[in-house]
This record gives structure tokens, sequence and C-alpha cells, in this order.
């Protein structure tokens, strides 16, 4: 794990503008965002991580006019080479994410490139 952090950190400090990226490795984090939906209105996505027990909590409402649907999931994080991806247990879903120079964790796609617009999460 502290490979990993290690890894990471000189890959942030490296394409960071200031540095502010990196303190997700040292403290707990937050990101939110709103993601588009085909089968629905919108999904209100919160991830949160906790570096020191490299692990995280993900929470995702779908809301269908009126109601909403929640879905969370939590497990352990693995880091490699800027790419967060949040481990799950089957039927659950993978994600794999990258972290942008800016701070911001971008979902990535099934091949692994990032998708269009419209997810993203920002920090909290």
């Amino acid at each position: 794990m502290r490979r990993h952090a290690y890894i990471l950190s000189a890959l942030l400090t490296a394409c960071s503008s200031g540095g502010d990226a990196t303190d997700v490795l040292h403290t707990e984090t937050a990101w939110i965002g709103e993601w588009p939906c085909s089968g629905c209105d919108r999904i209100e996505v919160t991830l949160s991580l906790d570096p020191d027990a490299g692990r995280y909590h993900y929470v995702a409402l779908y809301q269908y006019g009126d109601s909403l649907s929640r879905f969370e999931q939590e497990g352990p994080t693995v880091w490699a080479d800027s790419v967060l991806r949040l481990a799950a247990q089957p039927p659950d879903p993978e994600f794999n994410f990258r972290l942008m120079p800016d701070g911001e964790l971008v979902r990535l796609g099934r091949d692994g490139g990032i998708p269009a617009e419209g997810f993203r999460l920002t920090r909290d």
C-alpha cells in the first residue's frame, strides 16, 4: 500500500499544478457529482475515500420523477498509475476513475478510456 501511495504521490506531484490533488493520499476525501442517466432523470453520486483504511463508500441516488432509488457499496480501493479502482464483490459493479491534475475524478469506461463528458466528480 505504501508503495502505491508513493508512486501515486510522485505522479500527482509531477502532474499537479499546486499539489492540491495529492492530499487525497493523506486525508479522508469526498467527491460529489451528478451524472447523466439513460433510464432515469439523473444520478447523484457521492464517493468517500478513507486512505488510511484503503476503503471507499459509494452512494448513487437514481431520480425517477419524484422518487429516488439508492445504490450503496463499500469495499477496498486499489491505486495504480493514477487510476483508482473501486473493488467490489459480484454482482456489484467495479468502477475505475482517473485522478486528474485538477483533483477531479473521471469515471473510466469499460475500455479504460474517458467517456463522454458528464461522468466527473468534484471535491466536496
